[in-house]
């Protein structure tokens, strides 16, 4: 019988060949060290000698979950930006419409039983692929056209269905112009569960110039500025808008105080202090009032000033919802916002005694979410933008010394 020792027990161990232990996972190893130090036999037959068998064992069970599983979904599409509309082109893979529409295992698939699946699918497209307005408004779907790229038969093997791709063009009517416009794709919310990506590409003309973004149905979202020019003719400049998505400040130094001013999207904050709302798209003026002074606790104990050594407590001297065309802190009274889009604007002030020598920001708004931010420094002539992040939190700013006077130089009078 084949005896194991208690790592965590004091004395030397005895040369020769290895405990069981060492070479099983903690809670098995700890298992046999309870069995053994509590004098109580191992299970018949049972030898660390098989190990390796029950490890390939194991791997065998793992290889075969895995080929069992769907792996993740990547579609591909377009979306032309126009002024009075847009234009979408989605290419979904077939095993899409397979997994979630689940029709009975077959041979073969009709071209009716085909269609019905298009159709069918066609409507989890149109409730899941969404694009909002610059208010949080969303901007109705219209479908155009539908089709596949099967070659022309009366049926086709399962397996060739499967590796097939769907097309579905969609149309939205726009007015006036967007000027932001904020995308998210939510496929299989509903039924079968399944990870799935879209890659966009994002332009003023299918051939044109543009940006590619990725949208996962998990959650994430993407806001793009679009800038048109005054010309009609000409063609917009399509900008992923990065402050949608990541914290941003900017910390403004004079002799008397200094100005923290914050933006962080309203996503993020809610991974700090989630805000009560009726519906999870939006976030009325009731509602950004009634958070104020959760809120404003919140900020104040955040972000404490180092001058010269001493700590100065931030106060919060403005704090309001900016919708996506908004970035100053002006007095304004709150307005219904798109939470997908809305940002928080916060102003903190620290008041100096004195014209300070050094300055240190402890930057403390880190968790699992949000994981740096880009704080833009203005102290006299001097600009400069630094990233912070949990493991470097800190900014520091020491005063440069005035440059000396050169002495003037006396004239030479000429004669």
């Amino acid at each position: 019988m084949c005896q194991s020792r208690d790592p965590h027990a004091i004395g030397p161990r005895r040369r020769g060949r290895p405990s069981a232990g060492r070479f099983l996972p903690s809670a098995l190893a700890g298992g046999i060290h309870r069995r053994t130090t509590s004098s109580s036999r191992l299970p018949a037959g049972f030898c660390p000698r098989r190990l390796p068998q029950i490890f390939a064992l194991l791997c065998v069970l793992v290889l075969a979950a895995r080929s069992n599983a769907h792996d993740i979904s990547v579609s591909r599409g377009t979306l032309v930006v126009q002024r009075d509309a847009l234009q979408a082109e989605l290419t979904i893979p077939a095993a899409d419409l397979l997994h979630y529409c689940r029709p009975a295992r077959c041979e073969t698939l009709s071209a009716k039983e085909v269609d019905s699946l298009i159709e069918r699918y066609s409507h989890h497209v149109l409730a899941n692929f969404v694009i909002r307005d610059a208010a949080g408004e969303r901007i109705a779907p219209r479908l155009t056209v539908n089709g596949h790229d099967l070659a022309q038969a009366d049926a086709w093997p399962w397996d060739v269905v499967r590796k097939a791709s769907v097309k579905y063009r969609i149309a939205y009517a726009i007015a006036p112009p967007p000027s932001f416009l904020t995308l998210q794709q939510t496929f299989f919310r509903d039924g079968p569960s399944h990870a799935a990506q879209l890659s966009l590409f994002v332009a003023a003309s299918p051939d044109g110039p543009g940006r590619t973004i990725q949208l996962t149905n998990r959650g994430n979202v993407e806001t793009l500025e679009i800038k048109w020019p005054d010309r009609e003719d000409a063609r917009p400049q399509v900008r992923i808008a990065d402050e949608f998505k990541s914290v941003s400040a900017r910390l403004s130094i004079e002799d008397s105080q200094a100005t923290l001013d914050i933006h962080m999207p309203l996503t993020l904050l809610e991974t700090f202090l989630p805000i009560d709302r009726a519906d999870r798209n939006f976030l009325t003026p009731a509602e950004q009032s009634a958070a104020a002074a959760r809120l404003q606790d919140f900020f104040a104990g955040r972000n404490a000033l180092h001058a010269d050594g001493k700590r100065i407590a931030p106060r919060v001297a403005a704090l309001r919802m900016l919708a996506p065309d908004e970035n100053e802190l002006v007095d304004a009274p709150p307005r219904r916002l798109g939470a997908w889009s809305a940002r928080m604007g916060v102003r903190l002030c620290y008041p100096l005694d004195a014209a300070p020598q050094t300055l240190e920001l402890h930057w403390d708004l880190f968790n699992s979410a949000v994981l740096e931010a880009t704080v833009c420094l203005a102290a006299g002539a001097e600009f400069r933008t630094e990233r912070l992040s949990s493991y470097a939190p800190m900014l520091r700013w020491p005063r440069r010394p005035m440059p000396a006077a050169r002495p003037a130089t006396p004239r030479s009078e000429s004669r």
